[in-house]
């Protein structure tokens, strides 16, 4: 597992395997991809036609995916470059979990522009302005323990947390010490 910086000081990604992408880019090829997009809803059609989301049929699904990931991308790209710290830090300001022990290393979620999106962006926020997207997910359930690739975005988040623990890393300097390091 590495640390990829995106911007530095600012967002970073985390690649689990050494070979592929960082979860930043693997994400947003995924949500623009039409072929799986489609096979994602056809899978799960039960869960997008729920009734939270209305009715809905998959092209549309995979249109509305693929508009709000292009959206939700130009968006962090642009905080990132020309928002500053606080862009980001509004982008994320919902905690995954609601404990509020947790004070540091804090599992942290993003949403897509509809006001019902279903597009989630997961990431550990290392200080107030900084983040490390763990990957991201197409939530159609209340909870993430519902499905099996929503549950495996929980598990992601956790093996980083790991990660970072072991290897001193608490907040961005921690970081730029790593990278500099390696």
């Amino acid at each position: 597992m590495e640390l990829i910086t995106i911007f530095a000081d600012l967002l970073y990604s985390v690649k689990f395997n050494k070979k592929g992408d960082h979860e930043f880019v693997k994400i947003f090829n995924q949500w623009q991809d039409p072929e799986m997009l489609f096979d994602f809803f056809e899978t799960n059609k039960r869960d997008l036609n729920s009734g939270f989301f209305g009715k809905i049929t998959v092209e549309e699904a995979v249109m509305i995916t693929i508009d709000d990931a292009n959206y939700l991308e130009d968006l962090l790209l642009f905080c990132s470059k020309n928002g500053g710290k606080s862009a980001l830090d509004i982008f994320f300001k919902n905690d995954l979990y609601d404990n509020p022990k947790i004070t540091e290393l804090v599992p942290k979620k993003g949403y897509g522009k509809r006001k019902r999106s279903w597009l989630r962006l997961y990431a550990i926020e290392l200080s107030k302005e900084c983040y490390v997207v763990t990957g991201g997910a197409i939530k159609l359930t209340r909870t993430l323990q519902e499905r099996a690739h929503t549950k495996k975005e929980l598990m992601k988040i956790e093996k980083c947390i790991d990660f970072l623990k072991e290897n001193g890393i608490y907040n961005n300097k921690g970081v730029i010490e790593t990278i500099e390091i390696q």
